[in-house]
């Protein structure tokens, strides 16, 4: 006999519509063998299609209803059952997949009566743990194997809670169930099952230990571990060999030095490994958990390739763009904290008159907080999509030439060193407001309460950029994320302005009133010396100049005037320097 869970992808959280639409097409095939080609067109997340395709891959031509029944059901008709375990879903809206399918599979000839049926579903229920959960069952006959589908939903009506499946052993329950049941109604034993039955108690089919006894209990018995007990007998016969081979290794050379006597090969794969045995590609995990690449990294440390290992010019092409991915996260990760950060720095400040305002304060520092993460996040999968659409595959990279990986432009972030919560905005709905600055159609510049984006580096944006961010944080320190050039223009232009700023945590530009001497000492000239531009640029400065130029908000020392900040000496060394490195 065999017990199948109907699933394919993981449980998470889902839209409680799609949940009860799942209902509706496993509880009507169940009962009726019917999959509507209706369901078809509600089927559009991966999800419910996932569910619509598995019964019509189950579903055999002549299958019939033999019985049905049900637990915790008071309807008999189809739709009434329908509603009741929709309405059993609301009781917990925020449960994780609370719908599961299993199948009970007898071998060919093996037909169990009506009794033997309703002492499976007793069996089930006890094991599983689904005494307070609304049960439906059907035997489908007239196929190759009788088999029994079960419909459960996963909540205790009683508590209202979503029930962990054989307390988190479902796969490992399910195998101790078949068990049982083979021996309690002297059904014939699969010939590689893990476990046996002998007078209701279960054992361990390759250590002989008890796992559980004939009233339920397992306290103090042996449990079988998945990644310690792996089955080699159970796999094809020339990965046999390679698990042992593996078994046996205690470092990453010697891992390497086993598999290549056995014409293998353990390689990365994406954020994975793959086992290479002959001509054929495995999981490692096919062989048992215990070699899957997180398991034998924290066995032998990081995963070191073997020395006879040879890599291609496009091996050595992707682990460019996988160290551009991964440069990509860390950059995103400090960002975020340096967010969070903000956020905690601010909560501390606040002096509140009453606990209500204090509380008002920080679920307004919330929201700017989780806006402020959602825009962080959005810059930062936008390179994260432009490093996947320049990544090239073997065949296409050939065919171009071999091009170098292209290193993706970071996003260029600034945000407060402490929010000033008096200048937090909010939209009707409550959200922080989102300013989007265009020039000539052109996105330059997104604008919250407590971050600005850039999208166009250059001189112009970033001097509005800094602009408006000593106008919404007066006084406060600013955090950069971005690019050599993008820190090296607001350093520069920083300079002028007196600011503070940090990149990475190290201050760049001294604070503002140490900056005072050395900016009353500038020279300016008449006529500004600027690079080349491109087509359109003239106009787009005019009216940078036009923005830039309105009256900004108080601040402790008067900001330069927009046409003196391409005088910066610096600023023209580093144009130089850059025109230089184009030249070659």
């Amino acid at each position: 006999m065999i017990v199948k869970r109907i699933r394919k992808a993981g449980r998470k959280k889902r839209y409680l519509h799609h949940v009860m639409t799942a209902v509706h097409m496993s509880a009507a095939y169940i009962l009726d063998l019917t999959t509507p080609e209706s369901h078809a067109a509600h089927a559009l997340p991966a999800y419910l299609l996932d569910h619509y395709n598995e019964l019509r891959e189950h579903a055999e031509a002549g299958e019939k209803v033999a019985a049905s029944g049900s637990r915790n059901l008071r309807s008999t008709k189809l739709q009434e059952i329908q509603r009741e375990m929709a309405a059993a879903l609301h009781l917990a809206p925020n449960a994780h997949d609370p719908i599961e399918h299993y199948v009970v599979s007898f071998r060919k000839g093996e037909i169990p009566d009506a009794a033997q049926i309703e002492q499976v579903i007793e069996i089930f229920v006890a094991m599983m743990g689904y005494k307070n959960c609304q049960l439906l069952w059907s035997a489908h006959s007239n196929t190759s194997n009788f088999h029994i589908h079960i419909l459960v939903t996963r909540v205790n009506l009683i508590s209202g809670r979503p029930v962990l499946p054989a307390e988190g052993w479902e796969i490992d329950r399910l195998h101790q169930f078949a068990a049982v049941i083979e021996e309690a109604q002297g059904w014939s034993k699969e010939p590689n099952a893990i476990y046996t039955a002998q007078g209701g108690d279960v054992y361990d089919v390759q250590t002989g230990q008890m796992v559980r006894r004939a009233d339920g209990s397992h306290l103090g018995l042996y449990k079988r571990n998945a990644k310690t007990n792996a089955r080699f007998d159970n796999i094809e016969p020339e990965l046999s060999s390679v698990a042992s081979a593996m078994s046996a290794a205690n470092s990453w050379f010697e891992l390497h030095h086993l598999l290549l006597l056995q014409d293998a090969r353990y390689c990365l794969k994406g954020s994975g490994a793959m086992l290479i045995v002959g001509k054929k590609s495995y999981k490692p995990s096919t062989l048992g958990r215990q070699f899957s690449l997180p398991a034998l990294q924290q066995k032998f440390g990081p995963y070191q390739p073997s020395p006879l290992a040879q890599q291609t010019p496009h091996d050595r092409y992707k682990e460019a763009y996988s160290r551009e991915r991964k440069r990509v996260n860390e950059k995103k990760k400090k960002a975020l904290q340096e967010a969070r950060e903000a956020y905690l720095r601010t909560i501390q400040s606040i002096k509140a008159d009453s606990e209500l305002e204090l509380l008002l304060a920080e679920v307004r520092l919330q929201m700017i907080l989780d806006e402020v993460e959602a825009q962080i996040k959005k810059a930062f999968e936008d390179a994260r999509r432009t490093i996947a659409a320049n990544q090239l595959d073997h065949d296409r990279w050939h065919a171009e030439g071999c091009p170098p990986a292209i290193p993706v432009t970071l996003p260029a972030l600034i945000l407060p060193n402490q929010w000033q919560i008096e200048n937090f905005a909010y939209s009707a709905s409550g959200d922080a407001k989102l300013r989007i600055h265009h020039i000539d159609g052109r996105r330059i510049l997104s604008e919250s309460s407590a971050a600005i984006a850039s999208f166009n580096i250059s001189r112009e944006t970033t001097m509005l950029a800094l602009r408006l961010a000593a106008q919404k944080w007066p006084g406060s320190a600013l955090n950069l994320t971005g690019d050599h050039e993008f820190i090296e223009q607001c350093r520069i232009e920083a300079n002028r302005l007196g600011l503070s700023v940090f990149y990475e945590g190290q201050q760049l530009i001294a604070a503002p009133s140490a900056m005072g001497d050395r900016s009353s000492q500038r020279k300016t000239r008449e006529t500004p010396i600027r690079s080349q531009e491109p087509h359109g640029t003239q106009i787009a400065r005019k009216k940078m100049v036009d923005i830039a130029n309105e009256t900004p908000q108080p601040t402790d020392k008067k900001l330069p005037d927009v046409e003196h900040i391409a005088d910066d000496l610096a600023y023209l060394q580093h144009l130089a320097q850059k025109h230089r490195g184009a030249g070659r």
